[in-house]
């Protein structure tokens, strides 16, 4: 009785959205990371990157190299969450971690009298929950795959309790038109266990990025989740807004049947390949809730001895419709290879193009190299780029903002 009455109460501070829960655990539905929860709980389920692994694990697919991200957030009522995780890309997939640890504070203790009314018992209780995940996913070209086994080890009243789940999920790129992802998950998939499990989310989402010729100007996205247990469902939609490259404002809002319309909001500011995130997720019962990351790429991707196999064939045109494919997949690192390949060994069918054509080819590589925040080749190849194309203002505003 005493463990049941606790839980419940944790779950209502925590989760106060989902009242009528009959899943443990129900932290799991908040510990998503500033990017995803200033636009929404679910809105990073369409979108790659070590940040969103945990709403779905097909996003750890993103990670070209290696990736980290770290948080704390700040709930109402002492509550805290620390959480770290982590992705490395190998040539059979990449390999993720993520390892939470939600400290519920300090709480009087519960129990029951003789008429089994909950009364304190003058004892105090430091609840706590470390869980975390292990993580697989692979992409294949437009379509990534992912699943995570996750391991749960609550302590709540003094008696500690272990759970083990697993999440699948996936995103497709580009669906109908460029640059709009379609992402679904199922997370935190157990057995029930008298009558209580684990808190069942089904999530979907899409995102979609408008962009100029050469970076994402806006990010968009749409989503929803249903708590399966509950019969809760909720929604929102959200974005992201690049005002320059080192820093991107972030807004959406969040509505379901269980609970009131709300809205989130936040930033990030990028140095190099690190960049701090902070969002304010509110709650008119409990407060408000603050989030802090840190996030980051580090490391070059390794470089292949061997010259990459073309799709189309090992000729001029077959590396060329490989290196367009993937920059039109926005895979500037793959697109690379396969345009500094024709660049070094078809040195004479570029000089034979006409010149519109060799400024588009050097423009596109400008375009990679900038992408993956390599400003030095993206200026060296603007520059070739507008030795053909001397009239073009775009190609010397570029230039301009890299000087």
């Amino acid at each position: 009785m005493k463990k049941i009455v606790f839980i419940v109460l944790l779950a209502a501070l925590v989760c106060p959205l989902f009242a009528g829960n009959t899943a443990l655990s129900s932290y799991l539905l908040v510990d998503s990371y500033p990017e995803s929860a200033a636009k929404g709980p679910a809105s990073g389920t369409a979108s790659y990157g070590v940040s969103n692994s945990d709403l779905n694990p097909a996003a750890a697919a993103g990670v070209e190299n290696f990736a980290f991200s770290a948080m704390h957030s700040v709930f109402p009522l002492n509550i805290s969450l620390e959480k770290i995780s982590a992705v490395k890309y190998f040539d059979f997939g990449c390999l993720g971690v993520n390892i939470s640890y939600m400290d519920f504070g300090a709480y009087s203790g519960i129990g029951a009298d003789e008429n089994l009314y909950p009364v304190l018992t003058g004892l105090v209780e430091n609840p706590f929950s470390i869980y975390g995940s292990l993580i697989y996913a692979r992409k294949f070209e437009n379509f990534s795959l992912g699943a995570a086994v996750k391991l749960i080890d609550e302590n709540l009243s003094g008696t500690p309790a272990y759970t083990g789940a697993v999440d699948l999920g996936f995103i497709i790129e580009n669906l109908s038109v460029d640059d709009l992802n379609l992402g679904f998950s199922a997370c935190n998939i157990s057995n029930k266990d008298n009558d209580f499990a684990l808190p069942l989310d089904l999530k979907a989402g899409l995102s979609y990025n408008i962009k100029d010729r050469i970076r994402d100007i806006v990010k968009i996205t749409a989503s929803a989740d249903y708590l399966v247990y509950d019969q809760a469902i909720r929604g929102g939609a959200g974005f992201d807004y690049a005002v320059f490259d080192e820093f991107i404002l972030r807004g959406g809002f969040t509505l379901g049947n269980k609970q009131d319309l709300k809205f989130e909001a936040g930033f990030s500011l990028k140095a190099g390949g690190t960049s701090f995130s902070y969002a304010y997720v509110p709650d008119v019962l409990t407060g408000g809730t603050h989030k802090f990351s840190i996030s980051g790429a580090f490391g070059k991707e390794q470089e292949n001895s061997e010259k990459p196999e073309a799709k189309g064939g090992e000729t001029f045109s077959g590396y060329m419709e490989s290196g367009n494919y993937y920059y039109e997949n926005s895979q500037y690192r793959q697109a690379i290879k396969y345009y500094e390949y024709v660049n070094l060994l078809y040195w004479k069918e570029i000089e034979d193009m006409k010149d519109r054509e060799k400024s588009s080819f050097f423009q596109k590589l400008g375009i990679c190299y900038y992408n993956v925040r390599d400003n030095k080749n993206a200026k060296q190849y603007f520059d070739r780029a507008l030795y053909f194309d001397r009239e073009n203002e775009i190609l010397k505003h570029w230039i301009k903002s890299l000087k």
